[in-house]
């Protein structure tokens, strides 16, 4: 049986199998290694040994003298080689340079040996790649075969938002990395980009160092389209994960043959067995024989178009793997607001969430979506805490660096009404932002550095609040929290430049919700202002309390949002600014819950806002930058008893609703647009209202915005 790293021997042209490296000791090909232990590479590499060696390069493991902190380093072997390997190679250091991702390989620095030979350093992996694990432990579980391959595509599908296509995708180029926390046997990490296709470089011109008609890969692997040498994209990579995990569930590839052209021609032409005839009998569940032939597809169109929706069915096969055990701790372990005793889980009676939403307004935790809807102008870029600066201790900091993601940062201790639990986060720097409310109180916590251990009462409800910043530099920060331990979130953009949401899309937004893909207790989220799109909302498709969500200016969609589970049961809905969110309306009118609806930047009509008139529910209203909107729509709200917040800034409301405002007798938030109103017409309605906060904006055509007016300077 041929093995998963095995090349069949022929001719025709193809790359080498490329090295992986491993911690154990290996010797080169030609005697003696380019570098000897003791030889100090850069100034600052110390060699500690040959790792590994292949092709025309080689993998040593050196030891960082400053900071003591040991690395792999990758440089080409020999004197002679040519120009094309050197480009190659660069290459590989760029794409690994580029990828910030817990599971895949990241180069940190580059550099030229005194033989002029290119080298560059990245994350030393320790253990063994799939190719080696499945020759020591047999064919694997489908349970293993998930928990391996969710984060390989989410890896992959992360790379190639960035616009990398590896290519050489093979078991011996997935490793197991055994340096993760102790309650994880191995972290999958997918290795060597050194045929990798940078499908845009930084000007955006095609990076391609092949020409038409060229083979590069491990043909049992290899796409129909990269055995014939056309042009490839992102979903030969999707085709090649197909072929491993169907060796790692069945034990074989899906195709042999007797040489490398017999090989590729049976990937153009023939059908591979289904998992069970090539397993011998062994029974599948449909879903990942289907999931798994959608990948071996021969046209391209056929697949998957994206690893981020081939890892979404994994994931949603694997928690239909435990649905015999996922609701065994709900009634111990759920909040206590979300608790539904004496009701079945599945119940969740309205007035407990009216009651839950409406506490989330008065937190202050800095949480835009929750505060009153604070949707006047914001200063950029938002920063809401600067770090404290202090002197960290490295082992610490590596101690925290390798625990992030891989150790559980909650344990709950204690039973009954004394329960506490024990958040434990890093000791050497902070990822977030946290608070908490009293359940029996409704007493905030002053917000605080998510650093550090902190003894929580069970029954209290968690804020966490999570930058972009702490996203790039620590993508597995919201791995550590379980099930139960967040109720309300908000990934904020920190770190924005203009309009973060046009033509930049960032998938560390995307990429972090997959992390809270499980989150039962999840009530709130607030991602507005960011990149967050389709695939990360769906991430949170299934999650059973989700209450609130603010997802204003983001690149997510109606579908997306229209598929949340709990999408009819929203008691809030911030829509603002979303492609045909204007297609949601008419279900959210229906709500008998809704509290708060944010409607900016969709161009309505009045007939669109005139369907809320009957949400008597209804708390806040935004309606801000719909040009169109007109008297009309207040005349139709001014019934609603409960409407405390009304924001009319960019549409054409002008003084002649005052009356209609006046009705409304619990405002205690109007925003107002100097197109139409005068800074007496101001004066005139916070005369009515003496108590509310009467906001002055005007739009500025040249920033495509709304700017703060200071009405009260001009009277």
């Amino acid at each position: 049986m041929d093995s998963g790293n095995q090349t069949p021997a022929d001719q025709v042209k193809f790359n080498d199998t490329h090295s992986t490296f491993v911690t154990v000791s290996a010797s080169a090909d030609g005697g003696v290694p380019l570098l000897e232990p003791g030889e100090v590479v850069g100034e600052k590499y110390k060699i500690i040994k040959l790792l590994g060696h292949g092709g025309m390069g080689s993998v040593y493991q050196v030891e960082q003298i400053f900071f003591r902190q040991l690395f792999a380093l990758k440089t080409l072997t020999g004197q002679n080689f040519p120009d094309v390997a050197i480009r190659r190679f660069q290459k590989e250091a760029q794409a690994a340079s580029k990828l910030n991702h817990p599971n895949l390989v990241r180069a940190y620095d580059f550099g030229i040996l005194g033989t002029h030979q290119p080298f560059f350093v990245m994350d030393l992996i320790e253990g063994e790649n799939l190719s080696e694990y499945s020759k020591r432990v047999g064919t694997l579980s489908i349970e293993e075969v998930l928990r391996i391959f969710i984060p390989v595509c989410f890896a992959l599908g992360y790379a190639h938002s960035e616009g990398i296509v590896h290519r050489d995708i093979k078991p011996g180029n997935i490793m197991l990395d055994k340096s993760s926390g102790e309650n994880e046997t191995y972290i999958p990490k997918v290795v060597d980009f050194g045929i990798a296709k940078l499908t845009d470089d930084e000007g955006g011109n095609s990076v391609n160092l092949t020409r038409t008609g060229e083979i590069f890969g491990t043909p049992l692997y290899m796409s129909p389209e990269q055995c014939m040498g056309t042009k490839i994209d992102h979903r030969t990579d999707i085709y090649s994960i197909g072929c491993v995990m169907y060796e790692a569930l069945t034990g074989a590839p899906p195709f042999h043959g007797d040489n490398a052209l017999n090989l590729m021609l049976k990937h153009q032409s023939e059908t591979p067995p289904t998992l069970k005839e090539a397993s011998m009998g062994r029974e599948f569940p449909e879903a990942l024989e289907q999931i798994v032939a959608k990948t071996l597809a021969k046209n391209p169109d056929e697949r998957y178009q994206s690893l981020i929706d081939l890892s979404e069915d994994l994931a949603i096969l694997q928690r239909g793997q435990t649905d015999e055990t996922a609701n065994i701790t709900v009634s111990k372990t759920v909040p206590h607001f979300l608790r539904t005793s004496p009701t079945t889980e599945k119940s969740f009676p309205k007035a407990l969430i009216i009651t839950v939403a409406l506490a989330c307004l008065a937190v202050g935790f800095g949480l835009g979506a929750l505060v009153g809807f604070v949707l006047m102008p914001k200063p950029k870029p938002v920063v809401v805490e600067k770090y404290v600066q202090r002197a960290v201790d490295m082992n610490t900091l590596h101690d925290d660096l390798n625990d992030l993601g891989s150790t559980p940062i909650v344990t709950v201790q204690g039973k009954g009404p004394t329960a506490i639990r024990l958040y434990k986060f890093p000791k050497a720097f902070s990822i977030g932002m946290f608070a908490t409310i009293d359940s029996k109180t409704g007493k905030a916590s002053e917000r605080q550095e998510a650093r550090g251990t902190h003894v929580i009462p069970f029954d209290h409800t968690v804020f966490f609040l999570v930058r972009k910043t702490d996203l790039d530099k620590y993508p597995q920060l919201l791995k550590g929290f379980g099930d139960y331990d967040v109720n309300f979130l908000e990934i904020q953009n920190d770190n924005r430049k203009g309009d973060m949401v046009a033509h930049n899309p960032d998938v560390v937004f995307d990429a972090a919700l997959a992390y809270c893909a499980t989150w039962k207790a999840l009530v709130n989220l607030a991602a507005y202002d960011t990149a967050l799109s389709d695939v990360g909302l769906r991430c949170l498709q299934d999650v059973p309390y989700l209450l609130n969500l603010e997802i204003t200016n983001t690149r997510c969609t109606a579908d997306a949002f229209r598929n949340l589970k709990n999408f009819p049961n929203l008691a809030d809905a911030g829509i603002g600014a979303m492609k045909d969110g204007k297609t949601l309306l008419p279900a959210l009118s229906k709500s008998k819950i809704l509290h708060t609806i944010n409607m900016a930047k969709l161009d309505l009509t009045d007939k669109d806002v005139i369907q809320f008139a009957n949400v008597k529910t209804l708390v806040q209203v935004n309606l801000q930058e719909n040009f169109k909107i007109t008297n009309a729509s207040i005349e139709a709200l001014k019934d609603l008893p409960e409407l405390k917040a009304l924001h009319t800034a960019g549409t054409a409301i002008t003084p002649a609703a005052i009356p209609a405002l006046a009705a409304m007798n619990k405002l205690n938030a109007i925003s107002i647009d100097r197109k139409y109103w005068t800074a007496k017409d101001a004066q005139r309605l916070q005369t009515i209202f003496p108590k509310a906060l009467i906001v002055g904006c005007y739009y500025d055509e040249d920033r495509k915005e709304l700017q703060t007016w200071e009405w009260k300077k001009e009277l």
